[in-house]
């Protein structure tokens, strides 16, 4: 796309990193990812990244970051930027906003990533035209955004609905993962939960395996917990769980048992449509990056 700006996007996950650069509208033109490594490791990769396509596409006008939290993004606050405490090797305290824009001096835009996901959504995907949805990304972690009447909903810090307690299901006797509460959501139904639970990788555990029958159970209380707190018009998934083929239907099953017919009659008429997974390829994180880029952009004075 000649004569027109160039972005670039990070969305930073649990175990890799996408970095992107791209045209107005989240036009991806080239991206490449690496592992989430300690910030002294990733960081000069990332900045030797962004620096050889700028030279090949031109000079970079904003940048948009959607990353892993929890992080502070009360802008009034003295730390506005940072991550808070996170196991992830060296990042606590790491300041996003503050590298990025010493290191590139042109405007930045953070978010989590999923609140990034969730904008790629709302402008393209599966929440295109919606006033009021949901994402939720099921890997290394679980994150959930909402959008209520169009607008991000975020409140002292961004919601953290992968960590929201669950009622067991009564065989169950896993300890779960969260380093933080142990038998959260995340810590009995993320990536991590799953390899720990049953000793193999999710993606190699096969379509009929106990796994996903409790995977299932777990994920259609998420959905019941968001239906009654938040009353979205579609909740949309993404990330590596998600996109295991057999789970969607076994999951809209079972939510419709769990929430037994306490909701709007569309829902259980419509459950196909209500839960779905992303429609952007696993590219809604980058694509988010991109479009928070592009509207810090725009907004400066004098455009």
């Amino acid at each position: 796309m000649p004569n027109s700006e160039l972005f670039a996007g990070i969305e930073a996950g649990g175990t890799k990193i996408n970095c992107v650069v791209g045209w107005a509208g989240g036009d991806i033109v080239h991206q490449q990812q690496f592992p989430t490594d300690k910030p002294s490791v990733v960081l000069p990769q990332m900045q030797s990244y962004f620096l050889a396509q700028s030279h090949k596409y031109g000079a970079i006008a904003a940048l948009g970051i959607g990353s892993f939290g929890p992080l502070q993004l009360d802008s009034t606050a003295a730390d506005y930027g940072s991550i808070l405490a996170t196991p992830k090797l060296g990042w606590s305290e790491f300041n996003w906003f503050n590298y990025w824009r010493d290191a590139l001096r042109i405007p930045i835009a953070l978010q989590t990533d999923v609140n990034a996901a969730l904008i790629a959504e709302h402008a393209q995907g599966q929440a295109r035209g919606l006033r009021h949805a949901v994402y939720v990304t099921l890997g290394t972690g679980i994150g959930g955004a909402i959008i209520i009447d169009g607008s991000i909903v975020q409140g002292a810090s961004h919601p953290e609905l992968g960590h929201m307690v669950l009622k067991r299901r009564a065989d169950d006797t896993f300890a779960g993962v969260c380093p933080f509460h142990g038998d959260c959501l995340e810590g009995l139904a993320s990536g991590p939960a799953i390899s720990k639970r049953w000793m193999t990788p999710a993606q190699q555990l096969p379509a009929d395996h106990a796994a996903w029958d409790l995977q299932a159970f777990y994920l259609a209380q998420m959905c019941v917990n968001i239906t009654l707190c938040y009353g979205p018009e579609r909740i949309v998934m993404g990330g590596g769980v998600a996109s295991q083929g057999q789970i969607m239907s076994m999951l809209r099953k079972e939510f419709v048992r769990q929430i037994n017919g306490y909701c709007r009659p569309e829902i259980i008429a419509g459950v196909e449509t209500y839960i779905q997974r992303s429609g952007l390829g696993g590219n809604a994180g980058q694509i988010g990056s991109l479009l928070l880029a592009e509207a810090i952009y725009r907004a400066q004075p004098g455009l």
